[in-house]
């Protein structure tokens, strides 16, 4: 009888919730897209790693890929591997160790979600990935299985993710060819925020936080009268928190909150006095325009657009997108949104689109992660020229035309070099509106004040320049001279040329030019034979005529010098 008994309670003991919360399955390798092959069968598979101290029986046990797929009734030991594939793909795998054929697998190459979960429905681990894990544009492109690093760490962290390095393509039933590569050191970071209602704001982290490491008191900081009522997860990945606040936020309101002590689930606390902004979004955008293109970028990184918002309204980014134009027919092509998840840009914002921004981040000094935004599909850039249009919901913000001979003339290689506007609200359509970024700023300034900013003139003249000083070196600073023309009338138009101190012409700006009521034009000390012209003073005389008969010849004097230092 008491063998008996012990017998029936070793056996409640296995089938009870606290034995099957023991039981571990961890998803340790994911073949999205087997094609073209490198050196495995040409089929999706998903390695399972048995993380618990016994053996378990999968019976019950389920796959989730999109479609909840019933495991087979097999058992997989402590520290053992599983491969789950198609049933139709079983033989193909045979030589790789213990196999699970369930009715079918759908893996989307670009990004997916994939759980496994026991009888009780509870999962036990949950990945969602993308193609950017692979951190390698050629393995991105089939062949190649992803692998997770560190096996022991529950958090679930795109960063302890990579593409195989086994020259096979990957490593299913083995142990993984990155295994023990990846040490979770790093501080989580507050990316973005943004309000769904007047009480609700998410929070968003660049990974999971602990939630029970948050203190709501001491750890969120609102703008008075505002506090934090309660804070939960937004949703499953952990690395969104949603913040309940009262009194609610007023339309239009632009606060800045602050956290601290807040930790990832592996212990690391976030940086003192993180913050960022929030608000509600507006319905009405206006104001954003595009500040700094790169069409040619370096070997190994992406192109990128920069946005700069100079209004006054809260933008949703969802609901801006980007197309390039066709220099033939003048139509909007390859049209795609600029974020697919809710993110605003709040005033005073920059925003960097492009398809790597990792890439971006390590080839230049950049806000990376702040006002970066991955967009999978953005529109191609020529390297040579081209067009592209910025607009809201079918309405046009913002267009641009560049051209690579917009930049620096003396520039010897163009490649991997930006070019920013010299201030947000010059005319785009402007070729002097343009300038190469610097040379000390590393070739671009995704994210950040552009290298090439020039300060609007503000003295009481018509016609006002600025610097009075420059030297066009490329260093960043004050490379070019900017020529204002304020308080205009419709119809007016300029002459305009630069003489050397003995008179002799030196540079001469396009004649006959129809200006706006407020125009710019920059130069940068390339004369009219295409050399750089030397140190000294010159003159700017500048005439300008209006439909009415009134004439106005201004001459500006300036000093172009040589940094003696370079």
């Amino acid at each position: 009888m008491a063998t008996m008994k012990l017998f029936i309670i070793s056996i409640l003991f296995f089938l009870s919730p606290f034995h099957l919360s023991a039981q571990r399955l961890v998803i340790s390798e994911i073949m999205a897209d087997p094609t073209p092959t490198i050196g495995l069968p040409d089929a999706e598979f998903v390695e399972l790693f048995n993380a618990s101290d016994s053996t378990i029986h999968l019976s019950g046990w389920t796959l989730f890929d999109g479609s909840i797929r019933l495991l087979p009734a097999v058992t997989i030991s402590p520290s053992g591997y599983l491969l789950v594939c198609a049933i139709a793909d079983t033989a193909e795998f045979t030589s790789y160790g213990a196999i699970a054929g369930v009715s079918a697998l759908s893996l989307t190459n670009s990004g997916d979600k994939v759980a496994i979960r026991n009888p009780q429905g509870i999962s036990t681990d949950s990945v969602i990935y993308n193609d950017t894990w692979y951190r390698d544009s050629e393995k991105m492109g089939g062949g190649w299985s992803l692998e997770k690093m560190n096996l022991e760490m529950e958090c679930q962290l795109a960063s302890n993710w990579s593409a195989s390095v086994n020259p096979n393509g990957g490593t299913p039933g083995f142990t993984n060819s990155l295994n023990g590569f990846f040490e979770d050191t790093s501080s989580p970071i507050l990316i973005h925020a943004f309000a769904i209602d007047s009480t609700q704001v998410v929070l968003v982290f660049n990974e999971p936080i602990d939630q029970s490491t948050i203190q709501l008191i001491s750890d969120i900081s609102l703008p008075q009268p505002h506090i934090a009522t309660s804070v939960n997860c937004y949703d499953e990945s952990g690395q969104k928190l949603l913040l309940k606040i009262s009194p609610p936020i007023a339309k239009g309101m632009v606060g800045q909150l602050q956290v601290a002590e807040m930790a990832d689930c592996s212990g690391n606390s976030i940086a003192p006095f993180a913050s960022t902004k929030f608000g509600m979004c507006d319905s009405i955008a206006e104001g954003v325009v595009i500040n700094e293109v790169l069409f040619n970028p370096l070997e190994g990184s992406c192109d990128f657009i920069e946005l700069y918002h100079g209004g006054s309204k809260t933008i949703s980014l969802m609901d801006v997108s980007i197309a390039s134009v066709s220099l033939e027919s003048g139509l909007w092509e390859d049209a795609v949104e600029v974020s697919p998840d809710v993110r605003f840009l709040y005033p005073g914002d920059f925003m960097v689109i492009s398809e790597c921004p990792e890439s971006v981040k390590n080839q230049y000094r950049s806000s990376f992660p702040f006002g970066f935004q991955e967009s999978r599909d953005l529109p191609s850039m020529n390297v040579d020229e081209g067009k592209v249009v910025l607009f809201h919901d079918g309405t046009p913000l913002d267009s641009i035309y560049y051209n690579e001979d917009f930049h620096f003339e003396l520039l010897l290689d163009r490649k991997g070099v930006s070019l920013e506007k010299t201030h947000p609200d010059r005319n785009p359509m402007e070729p002097t509106t343009w300038h190469s970024a610097s040379e000390t700023s590393g070739g671009a300034t995704p994210g950040l004040i552009n290298s090439q900013f020039t300060e609007m003139g503000n003295s009481l003249h018509v016609i006002d320049l600025f610097p009075e000083i420059f030297s066009p070196d490329n260093d960043g600073y004050n490379d070019v001279i900017t020529f204002f023309f304020k308080d205009g009338v419709p119809g007016t138009i300029t002459n305009m040329a630069i003489y050397n101190k003995k008179g002799a012409t030196v540079f001469t700006h396009r004649k006959n030019k129809l200006l706006s009521t407020q125009d710019y034009f920059s130069w940068n000390g390339i004369n009219d034979s295409g050399e750089l012209s030397p140190p000294g003073v010159y003159i700017a005389v500048v005439e300008v005529y209006t439909l009415e008969g009134e004439t106005l010849i201004e001459k500006l004097g300036f000093v172009l010098a040589k940094n003696w230092e370079r």
